[in-house]
């Protein structure tokens, strides 16, 4: 895919932070890439793709302060990829930071391999049969918040492989998000995205993975493209 050296519309995203910005260009530029703010969008690898960070809103508790920190990432063909995290902290550095270092454990290190076709060992490249033919998919590493016990992964994962294998998947790179959130004394919270999009199917099936049954708050997310 020809690079496209021209910045993105802005269409409704908000204004980015300028802060945020400079992260995002300086984690690039540790991996490597080159990087060029243009107007409210960071060029990657001269137009590999363009990003851009926000944070859209904020609520103060008791305990801290929560953010909605959005991070946008438009691919060379100009699909938008939309990965939205909350940040948790005392005060609005710890909370900025908190969300920072969920988009790198969760995302960064899967557009680096997937999308800038550089390497990285923080993604993990592997081989599934999805649809009826061989695809390359890159997962990005977990980023969880709570305590599980030993061992737990694996079977879930074999899960989410098992039900993505048999999925009529079209052909082309798409990107899936994976959210799972057990609270005590109420029904999970499951969200699963397909290009952006709710995916019921998904969504339903993976309710009854062997997820950890415990008395105590956890979630679980997991991002991954697949080519």
């Amino acid at each position: 895919m020809t690079p496209n050296p021209t910045a993105p519309p802005d269409s409704d995203y908000p204004e980015p932070d300028d802060l945020l910005m400079y992260f995002l260009a300086g984690v690039y530029g540790e991996h490597g890439a080159e990087t060029e703010r243009k107007g409210n969008w960071i060029s990657v690898d001269q137009g590999k793709l363009f990003t851009r960070v926000a944070y859209p809103s904020q609520r103060q508790h008791p305990a801290g302060l929560v953010l909605q920190v959005d991070f946008v990432t438009v691919t060379a063909d100009g699909r938008h990829i939309v990965e939205s995290f909350a940040g948790i902290g005392a005060d609005l550095s710890a909370a900025l930071q908190d969300a920072c270092g969920s988009f790198l454990d969760s995302c960064f290190h899967v557009f680096v391999v997937a999308l800038l076709g550089r390497h990285c060992d923080h993604a993990d490249r592997q081989q599934w049969r999805v649809g009826g033919r061989e695809r390359r998919v890159t997962l990005g590493g977990l980023r969880i918040r709570g305590e599980l016990p030993t061992g737990w992964w694996p079977p879930v994962l074999d899960g989410i492989r098992h039900h993505l294998e048999a999925l009529p998947l079209a052909e082309g790179q798409h990107w899936i998000r994976y959210f799972y959130c057990h609270a005590p004394s109420n029904p999970p919270t499951i969200e699963i995205l397909i290009d952006n999009e709710p995916h019921e199917e998904l969504q339903t099936v993976t309710a009854n993975l062997p997820w950890p049954q415990k008395e105590g708050f956890y979630s679980v997310r997991l991002f991954f493209v697949v080519d």
